[in-house]
């Protein structure tokens, strides 16, 4: 898959997810800094640095959202190639 089309659905998806579940519309979850959609499509193309891997792991060890979001990405059909899980 085309790393441009990658971004655009994380990105589309991410916007869906954070507008939409009413987790992600709670005070405290909109104060939390997120990865952004370029740091998820660079992990699942897995082409994050070890200090990027390393900050996403962290925030998706205390942000249980992020992490059923990247669950469900990683889970969905694609060129899975590159993905690091």
């Amino acid at each position: 898959m085309e790393q441009k089309t990658i971004r655009k659905e994380v990105e589309a998806l991410l916007s869906i997810l954070m507008t939409r579940h009413p987790v992600a519309r709670s005070k405290e979850l909109q104060q939390t800094e997120h990865p952004s959609a370029n740091t998820l499509a660079a992990y699942l193309e897995g082409k994050l640095s070890s200090q990027a891997l390393d900050n996403l792991w962290r925030h998706l060890a205390e942000c249980e959202l992020c992490g059923e979001f990247v669950k469900f990405l990683e889970q969905t059909p694609g060129d899975s190639a590159n993905r690091p899980c």
